[in-house]
């Protein structure tokens, strides 16, 4: 395991598979709760949804109200496409926490995904009420915004996304494609 700081000031850690092979969970969680997480969400990020999907169900039976768990759980489940699956997941972490933003930004997704985007939009709104600087939040709302043909609102949650932070390419992107095709 080794690590760096990136651009954005955050500490990245970048494990080789082997390594994330030997984190399992275990019964007291408390003390390699953050382990876990990590592993299960670099699952996903690899691509790996399946195993993402298995590692929070052994999680789940150990601690069936584990909020992480039931959000990488449905995160691997919208993953896999599998969309009111996830939703229900992301509903059970929330009735847990009720102010866990990456379970509400999550859901939201999803429910965009799906086409529901006035119930993508109450999500991604309740995230970011928990976090205001929420940038992933704040480029799903637009792009919701956007497919209901609510132009200005989207590129205005865009603008806010920027100021939380301007040197984001994803997001100086979705600016550009929403300004470009408000100028045809």
């Amino acid at each position: 395991m080794t690590g760096h700081w990136d651009e954005h000031g955050w500490w990245v850690v970048e494990f080789k598979d082997e390594e994330l092979t030997e984190v399992k969970p275990e019964k007291s969680l408390e003390k390699t709760r953050g382990m876990w997480l990590l592993k299960g969400y670099l699952l996903g990020k690899n691509g790996r949804y399946e195993d993402a999907l298995q590692f929070s169900e052994e999680v789940l039976k150990i601690n069936p109200r584990s909020e992480d768990a039931w959000w990488l759980k449905g995160s691997s489940l919208g993953s896999m496409g599998k969309h009111e699956e996830a939703i229900m997941c992301f509903d059970k972490a929330l009735k847990i926490d009720p102010n866990y933003e990456d379970a509400w930004c999550n859901k939201g997704i999803i429910l965009r995904e799906m086409g529901r985007y006035e119930d993508a939009i109450e999500c991604l709104v309740e995230a970011l009420k928990i976090y205001p600087r929420y940038v992933y939040a704040w480029c799903n709302r637009a792009l919701a915004l956007w497919e209901l043909g609510r132009y200005e609102e989207a590129v205005k949650c865009v603008n806010t996304a920027l100021n939380v932070n301007p040197e984001d390419e994803d997001v100086i992107s979705l600016r550009k494609d929403f300004l470009d095709n408000l100028s045809k």
